[in-house]
């Protein structure tokens, strides 16, 4: 018998699967954000791109960043909404993501930076670990603003 998508026991687990998956791609590298959702409560428009290049981090392919956001937001189509991903990517030349910029002074802002460029951000962290505990991929965020006001 096939599950109810509207069953809050069926919906809390996907979300459990997809607070996992986003950490999961905080820790290697990857950067998928859920940017809005449709009128309809159909579609779900995606992106994901890497995040930083260089030292040890090994660079991905279209086609691997394809398959690595299609596995992470793969909870999405059992809540109901089907994902539609834009890659952006070097070869494509519409990559985003790069290093952000640091103050000139703090030993500590350099030393991180060196370490993630290595491919070793701290434990428990990667790009913007605080933020997937609350909202993973930015889905909450574009749920809300999908859902149309009333006067």
């Amino acid at each position: 018998m096939p599950r109810n998508p509207r069953d809050p026991m069926h919906n809390a687990s996907l979300m459990q699967h997809l607070h996992r998956n986003a950490s999961l791609c905080a820790r290697t590298n990857l950067v998928v954000r859920v940017e809005a959702i449709s009128l309809a409560n159909h579609a779900a428009f995606c992106s994901v791109e890497q995040h930083m290049r260089g030292g040890f981090w090994r660079t991905c392919s279209v086609e691997e960043l394809t398959h690595l956001a299609e596995r992470a937001l793969a909870p999405l189509i059992g809540l109901g909404y089907m994902p539609m991903i834009t890659v952006h990517h070097k070869d494509l030349r519409n990559a985003r993501a790069g290093m952000p910029p640091l103050p000139l002074f703090p030993l500590g802002a350099w030393l991180a930076r060196l370490r993630a460029w290595l491919g070793r951000p701290g434990v428990g962290e990667g790009f913007d670990a605080h933020a997937i505990d609350r909202d993973p991929f930015g889905w909450s965020a574009a749920l809300q603003r999908a859902v149309p006001k009333a006067p």
